[in-house]
């Protein structure tokens, strides 16, 4: 058992169950936004872009706004995993999103597409 910072107390199967839960939220809003900007996050210039905020301007005050958006759920996102492999392990961490990524892409979201697909950092890709 773990404790929480509120003293509750919970297992670590519950802990990886509550992350996989907000992965799958982050991922399918970043597939939105990558659609709403018509971004292709296959592509490592296209992520480059986004990090940098590229053309954020360019397509009026909403276009910025996605980009930010979507930037932040990107390093948001790329955080959980640092945070997991330090606090889970390697092989837990993979099978986490790794499995996430999986469920994701039969709801239809696409990992590869939205900058989510982890198997490269686990040399799967």
């Amino acid at each position: 058992m773990l404790i929480d910072s509120s003293g509750h107390r919970f297992s670590l199967q519950h802990r990886v169950e509550r992350i996989a839960m907000s992965v799958k939220g982050i991922d399918a809003r970043i597939t939105h936004l990558t659609h709403m900007l018509g971004l292709d996050l296959s592509q490592e210039a296209n992520i480059l872009r986004v990090y940098r905020l590229e053309g954020a301007g360019a397509g009026g005050r909403h276009h910025g706004q996605g980009m930010e958006e979507l930037r932040a759920l990107l390093v948001i996102r790329y955080s959980m995993i640092q945070q997991c492999a330090q606090s889970l392990g390697l092989a837990a961490t993979r099978s986490l999103f790794v499995r996430t990524d999986k469920q994701s892409m039969v709801k239809g979201v696409n990992p590869d597409a939205s900058a989510a697909d982890v198997r490269h950092l686990f040399g799967e890709a």
